[in-house]
């Protein structure tokens, strides 16, 4: 029988935009990488973006940017899971 792993997920979030003078284009991704809790080992890495730039206004301040990258969430979200799931399912198989 294995011992259990435990498992840290370090992560990153990130946000820029990229101005087009009538809008601005919101890119948002998250990074990170996973990390054996006892013995400090990286177990892998991994990166995500939002499938599309969200487009915000051209004086979107941190609240619109927040509001922005929180309606994309869902998907980000979505892609983030998958991508833990299939490294964790390695993990585990090993």
């Amino acid at each position: 029988k294995r011992p259990p792993i435990d498992v840290a997920v370090i992560y990153s979030i990130y946000a820029r935009a990229q101005e087009r003078g009538y809008t601005n284009k919101l890119h948002v991704r998250i990074t990170g990488r996973l990390l054996n809790v006892r013995s400090g080992q990286r177990l892998g890495n991994f990166e995500v973006e939002m499938p599309e730039p969200a487009n915000v206004a051209p004086d979107c301040g941190r609240n619109c940017v927040l509001e922005a990258v929180g309606q994309g969430a869902g998907a980000l979200a979505r892609d983030l899971g998958a991508v833990l799931a299939r490294k964790l399912d390695v993990l585990v198989r090993r």
